[in-house]
């Protein structure tokens, strides 16, 4: 309802704006999938953020005074949501009030709403604290947040350059390389009409929120567990600003029946002929990258040259068979095509499939995994895997032991000598390739487990088990 709301506030003169952002928001498998899973990055924080910007935007004409109360309360909504957004929102209101007035305005303005959102939320989230009988962890909550913004800088640094790319390349293929493109034009465009009109119009600030989220999420380099938890709450707003910005033109009956044939044989070519990218990205080429096996024309680089080349294929058919669309138009409209039918593809695909579409993207055997170590275990039993297992067993583990002995050979195997663990499990989806290729297909680690330990595979898991606890792994 926002979106629709949005649209028709903002773009009063795309009479298609509202549709074309409900279609492509409610067909995308980012949405899709996030709707499957309870957590505040794709339900509440999605919503707040675009509240906060048709909030921001409409005050544009009331009295400061006003302003500086309603847009703090709608800052709040966002920081209640999730604190990770906020450092692309400040900034994105400082670009904005700059390119409207200037820079020196810009810092004190910003810097008023910013102060006034965030004392309020702390002072707010401290009293519920205390209230609630939580007061002694208020100032580790705090310290909790400042170690998480830490551990991103952290990881930005320490990712070598397979793991950008891989992450680059699993965020291209979630959000719609065709999405991209129009959402790339649209910016194009956005920023070529402030040049020439020396004005920003009022959706230039999600544009650019949009942009530096997604340049913050490729710094960081880490999609969560194969799935863009940290982009989809960027969906509906990207989604609002490609809609808003598509200058498609009225088809005429010929014309449209035409696109409507051609988006259904895309749905076919794309479903018998390209196959699930998302599982190439998420799964094969991170599987190849581990195991060097030589499949990387076959099983990767051919469904995704298909993929990818699929738009000149579309602009050729509407050049050829539409009578008054131009080359500019048929781009345009190539690349909604695309879109479109990539996402309808995609949603019957996960709609059969035998493997995890969310996140662990790719994953087999994760039930079968959970139900076999709870077979298993005792109470009183060690076990060592990625935070994501323990997620799945709804018991606790430790952090800090996790980071530093995965990707180093020495330190795991005195980490499990010293620990005497009874449970290992790690997999493709779980693990990184840095942590595969440095530690689990290390000869001295693997040495050292065939003597302590009995190894079962399961799905895409691997599982080895004490040899002290005498389990049948048939």
């Amino acid at each position: 309802m926002l979106i629709y709301i949005f649209c028709r506030s903002f773009y009063p003169h795309n009479e298609f704006a509202p549709l074309f952002a409900l279609l492509f928001y409610g067909l995308h498998p980012i949405a899709a999938q996030g709707s499957f899973i309870l957590d505040l990055d794709n339900t509440v924080l999605a919503f707040t953020t675009l509240l906060f910007f048709f909030i921001y935007i409409k005050s544009y004409n009331l009295p400061d005074r006003i302003r500086t109360l309603i847009v703090p309360l709608a800052l709040i909504a966002v920081l209640f949501s999730k604190l990770v957004p906020i450092p692309a929102v400040v900034f994105s209101m400082f670009i904005d009030y700059s390119v409207r007035s200037n820079w020196a305005k810009g810092v004190k303005e910003v810097a008023k709403i910013s102060i006034l959102g965030i004392a309020a939320y702390f002072i707010i989230n401290s009293i519920a604290y205390f209230i609630l009988g939580y007061g002694d962890y208020i100032f580790q909550q705090y310290l909790y947040i400042v170690n998480i913004f830490l551990l991103l800088l952290v990881t930005s640094q320490t990712n070598v350059f397979y793991q950008l790319a891989l992450t680059a390349g699993r965020l291209i293929i979630w959000m719609s390389p065709f999405f991209l493109v129009l959402f790339a034009g649209a910016a194009v465009r956005k920023f070529k009409a402030i040049r020439f009109d020396r004005k920003a119009s009022p959706d230039f600030i999600i544009g650019i929120y949009a942009v530096l989220t997604l340049i913050l999420s490729l710094i960081t380099a880490k999609l969560t567990y194969g799935f863009p938890k940290m982009q989809s709450s960027i969906m509906p707003i990207a989604t609002v600003f490609v809609a808003g910005n598509l200058s498609l033109k009225r088809l005429d009956r010929r014309d449209f029946i035409l696109c409507v044939s051609i988006l259904l044989f895309a749905v076919l070519f794309l479903y018998f002929a390209v196959g699930d990218v998302l599982y190439v990205v998420n799964y094969s080429a991170k599987e190849s990258l581990i195991y060097g096996n030589n499949l990387w024309f076959e099983d990767i680089i051919l469904p995704l040259l298909l993929y990818m080349s699929f738009p000149i294929l579309l602009i050729g058919a509407l050049m050829a068979f539409c009578r008054k669309i131009r080359f500019k138009d048929s781009i345009i409209l190539s690349l909604t095509i695309s879109f479109i039918a990539s996402n309808m593809y995609i949603s019957v695909i996960h709609a059969r499939v035998d493997y995890l579409t969310g996140f662990d993207y790719g994953t087999r055997g994760k039930k079968e995994l959970i139900s076999f170590i709870k077979g298993i275990a005792e109470s009183q039993d060690a076990i060592f895997a990625p935070v994501d297992i323990f997620y799945a067993l709804k018991t606790g583990g430790t952090n800090v032991q996790y980071r530093e002995a995965w990707g180093h050979s020495e330190r795991f195997i005195d980490y499990i000598r010293t620990i005497q663990q009874d449970i290992i499990v790690y997999g493709v989806t779980i693990n990184t390739v840095y942590q595969f290729q440095n530690t689990l297909r290390n000869k001295k680690v693997l040495n050292f487990l065939n003597g302590f330990y009995d190894k079962k595979d399961i799905g895409s898991y691997s599982v080895w088990v004490s040899k002290r606890k005498k389990t049948d792994l048939q």
